[in-house]
């Protein structure tokens, strides 16, 4: 198993010691471990893909000697953080040891599989899971800091409080009211029939 640093305060791993993928990978493992310790509700925990980092703003770095990719003014600041580098799960070009990672300054480019970086899973959660009101971590990007503690180290979030519309609410209605009508149309008949019987 992946030996961790926590220079950083956050803690990091290798992806792996020789391959970049991602259901092989030391990374896997630790999510998965870490969806069913902490979030047994979610439907699934896994790293974000290149190509979602790239649909939230990023653009070809065409001065780089490598494939590499640079936020732009409309990147979301929570996709990247000053204090640390973090894991995707997507390889990087052809190669079969580098996987694409984001540096503290919000960069996208590939490095070998045995270097240390942060890992910071995405998880999906159904809305039965959230219900109406959810309370939720989110990353800030900024000098402010939270309450919230990490082996003592102060980390960037902050909490907050999202209104989520309860979908299945909708359908649950509808089929109590049908049901409360085919039952009282069944007592009616019940009624009737039994007046007839007499």
């Amino acid at each position: 198993m992946a030996s961790i640093d926590d220079d950083n305060g956050y803690g990091a791993m290798k992806y792996h010691v020789n391959s970049n993928a991602y259901d092989d990978s030391y990374i896997k493992i630790t999510v998965d471990a870490w969806k069913v310790a902490e979030v047994p509700e979610a439907l699934e925990a896994r790293l974000i893909t290149v190509d979602e980092i790239l649909s939230l703003g990023y653009e070809l770095d065409t001065e780089a000697t490598s494939e590499s990719y640079v936020k732009i003014e409309s990147t979301p600041s929570w996709v990247y953080n000053s204090d640390y580098c973090y894991w995707t799960s997507s390889s990087y070009a052809d190669s079969t040891s580098d996987v694409w990672f984001i540096d503290n300054g919000g960069m996208l480019y590939g490095n070998n599989v045995g270097i240390y970086y942060v890992v910071r899973p995405v998880i999906t959660l159904s809305k039965i899971a959230l219900g109406n009101e959810v309370e939720s971590i989110v990353d800030i990007n900024s000098n402010h800091k939270s309450e919230i503690n990490k082996n003592d180290n102060e980390i960037s979030q902050i909490k907050s409080t999202v209104k989520v519309d309860n979908t299945y609410m909708r359908n649950s209605i509808i089929t109590i009211i049908i049901g409360f009508i085919i039952a009282s149309a069944s007592i009616f008949i019940l009624y009737k029939l039994r007046n007839k019987v007499k």
